[in-house]
């Protein structure tokens, strides 16, 4: 399920099923005070998208419960260059989170090794606070090539970390800088 707007039924997340705020752009998906379960002994997936200016999120869950045996399995994508300590609003509920409550919750670690971040449990509502972010800044240390790393095996390092210390690789969603520092010169060809 996803979108934005507001929903007035209850919802159920089935075994393997994915609950994802936003459309085309990031936005809110509004449970106009209804209840949000996650069912037992399955794990159920959540994804939202962040930024300083607008981030996924699921609002109005009047009772929200994570049934015994199950883990909501939460992701993001970040939508612009982020800084350690920002935090996101997920998902505001009502009261307090019923079954395994806030227990019931789990952090998906990235694939992406320039971020890193953490579920927190706030008064009604869970949030994503980042603890590390780092782009990628071009080096054409190695050619030209920019190609994707989609297991930190494959990809070229062409790039260097922010703090210019590591080469590394580009991974999808990267936030990118290109500052005319890089080795040599010439196009840039996306692989």
């Amino acid at each position: 399920m996803g979108g934005t707007g507001i929903f007035y039924n209850s919802v159920t997340v089935n075994a393997g099923a994915t609950i994802a705020p936003g459309g085309t752009a990031a936005g809110t998906l509004t449970l106009g005070s209804s209840a949000l379960t996650f069912i037992r002994h399955a794990d159920a997936y959540a994804n939202f998208r962040v930024s300083a200016a607008v981030n996924d999120k699921i609002d109005g869950v009047g009772t929200l419960t994570v049934n015994a045996g199950s883990k909501v399995k939460v992701g993001i994508v970040p939508m612009e260059a982020l800084t350690a300590g920002q935090t996101f609003d997920l998902i505001a509920y009502g009261g307090t989170i019923g079954g395994q409550g806030f227990a019931g919750f789990q952090a998906v670690p990235p694939a992406n090794p320039h971020y890193s971040w953490h579920l927190v449990d706030n008064p009604q509502k869970i949030s994503a606070q980042i603890d590390t972010f780092d782009y990628p800044k071009w080096s054409g240390a190695v050619n030209n090539d920019w190609d994707i790393s989609t297991n930190g095996v494959d990809g070229t390092a062409n790039w260097e970390t922010g703090d210019r210390r590591h080469a590394t690789k580009y991974y999808a969603g990267d936030i990118v800088l290109f500052d005319d520092t890089a080795n040599g010169t010439g196009a840039v060809p996306s692989t």
